[in-house]
């Protein structure tokens, strides 16, 4: 069977109008572009022995409309989905917007769920990290979406700031007790946190970042 450039398969899908027609607009299309109505499940796809299951959106070539396809590896297609070229591809649209979209490969957009069957249950996996080429990869997502999560219980620099410093210069704080900047410096926090007298635990395990956010839940009374 002819295929296209990412490896799919080169066919049109069926046109499921009478369907359609009685049912109105669909909520996704499984992998040979048949109509669901139900909210996506991975064990709704067309393959009964997926053991893959990917859920994208793509859009037509030609009109642009999009929609939420589903593709899988098993029976009906062998290949892994890591193996496979990435973004992940769909092939020909579904047959619904245009008649010259088709017959053109769709584009897809992003990937919106990815599910895997592992020992005979369904788990939901991350789809950056599942295609991350390599360990080095995974362990940098990973961080960077662990100090995002951090980053919401910490306070901005105006919020650290005082509203309105004394006009008295013997009442100003010493410049220790000064709220630290935006990106203080390690030699800073701990120095605010001997200052405590509440010395951190595994000191050369902690990062710059967590020793921050530990300064300030001493300081303000208030669990991160």
């Amino acid at each position: 069977m002819p295929k296209t450039t990412h490896g799919e398969p080169l066919r049109m899908k069926q046109d499921y109008g009478d369907i359609i027609s009685k049912l109105g607009q669909p909520v996704w299309w499984d992998e040979v572009g048949c109509p669901r109505y139900a909210p996506f499940k991975p064990w709704m796809t067309c393959d009964f022995y997926a053991k893959e299951v990917a859920l994208l959106r793509i859009q037509c070539q030609s009109c642009h409309a999009k929609y939420l396809v589903c593709v899988s590896a098993g029976l009906l297609d062998e290949r892994p989905l890591q193996t496979r070229s990435q973004p992940l591809a769909y092939g020909d649209p579904p047959r619904y917007c245009c008649q010259l979209g088709a017959s053109m490969t769709s584009e897809t957009i992003e990937v919106v769920e990815l599910w895997v069957r592992e020992k005979g249950k369904w788990r939901k996996k991350v789809p950056r990290l599942y295609f991350a080429p390599d360990k080095r990869e995974i362990a940098r997502i990973k961080w960077h979406e662990r100090k995002l999560r951090l980053l919401r219980f910490l306070p901005t620099q105006s919020d650290l700031m005082p509203r309105k410093m004394p006009r008295d210069k013997n009442s100003l704080r010493k410049k220790s007790d000064l709220p630290l900047p935006a990106s203080p410096k390690r030699s800073q926090v701990l120095k605010r946190l001997a200052k405590l007298g509440t010395p951190p635990p595994n000191l050369s395990k902690l990062s710059t970042f967590h020793l921050t956010q530990m300064l300030y839940e001493l300081e303000s009374g208030e669990p991160g």
